[in-house]
């Protein structure tokens, strides 16, 4: 098993993903039907990860003794 991504990494995805998802909700007619109940589990599954990545950086940032900007 090759080594965990960096935080960089980790951020730059994010950001990619990002830029990714803008202007999905125009695109989504381009998706098969039988690709519909597949990619929405993958949203959620994004989605999911995402609420958990918010918990953890401002569980991070309250301990730190800051708010979210800090």
């Amino acid at each position: 098993m090759g080594a965990a991504p960096t935080i960089e990494q980790r951020r730059a995805a994010v950001a990619a993903a990002s830029l990714l998802l803008a202007g999905l909700a125009d695109a989504v007619v381009s998706v098969g039907n039988a690709d519909l109940g597949p990619f929405l589990r993958e949203v959620d599954d994004l989605a999911r990860q995402m609420v958990a990545a918010r918990v953890a950086l401002l569980a991070a940032a309250l301990r730190r003794g800051g708010g979210a900007g800090a």
